[in-house]
């Protein structure tokens, strides 16, 4: 179960957090997280890294002004059941 994507400290540069709280009875065993153009365009992707009871995904690359991004993250269980949460973040 994704509870939530949380953008609190994303600001668009390098480096900024992009935490995901995610739970599951059958044990979270993989986050991916992705930064896409409203049409669908991934620009960077990649894992999270379970730190302090929440997965944490750091930007590679940075978002100019004035832009909106969709940030898609992926939860998937021991079994390989997969849950997609997908909000939008502008500069």
């Amino acid at each position: 179960k994704l509870n939530r994507v949380e953008l609190q400290g994303f600001g668009g540069a390098i480096g900024d957090p992009i935490k995901v709280d995610a739970l599951d009875d059958c044990h979270v065993v993989d986050v991916a997280v992705s930064i896409q153009e409203p049409d669908g365009t991934v620009l960077e992707e990649g894992p999270a890294t379970l730190t302090d009871g929440l997965w944490v995904y750091h930007a590679t690359t940075a978002r100019g002004p004035g832009e909106t991004v969709s940030i898609v993250a992926s939860a998937t269980d021991r079994p390989g059941n997969r849950v997609t949460k997908t909000v939008t973040w502008s500069s």
